[in-house]
């Protein structure tokens, strides 16, 4: 007589069903195969505690500073030349007497104001 198969043995067999709960076994087998981690309690700590010592810091009373005040060198600026456009800002700027949008033409008459050579708009 021939051995039975494995197969042919398995298929004899008949489950119960009665206390074996499939999720609840995954579940365990889960929380077993999980490593425990120190590290994300560790990093949140470690990140509060660098806040409050930020806080603390920012709102230490601070007492006066008795610091010398730095020296700022003064430097000399020549004038610019009368007529030019920067002696004309610094005029206006100086005396906020601002020019109207008619007071002085800033284009050179002989050098007309062109976006691009060649072809112009008022050509065609």
């Amino acid at each position: 007589m021939a051995e039975p198969r494995l197969s042919e043995l398995l298929q004899r067999l008949t489950p119960h069903g009665v206390g074996l709960d499939r999720d609840l076994l995954l579940f365990e087998a889960g929380k077993q195969a999980a490593q425990p981690s120190r590290f994300w309690p560790t990093a949140t700590s470690l990140l509060a505690l660098s806040q409050a010592i930020l806080l603390a810091a920012l709102l230490w009373p601070r007492g006066p500073r008795d610091a010398e005040p730095i020296p700022l060198a003064v430097v000399p600026v020549e004038a610019p030349e009368a007529g030019t456009l920067v002696a004309d800002l610094v005029h206006w700027l100086a005396t906020e007497d601002l020019p109207g949008p008619t007071s002085r033409v800033l284009q050179a008459p002989d050098s007309p104001l062109r976006a691009a050579e060649g072809r112009h708009w008022a050509d065609e």
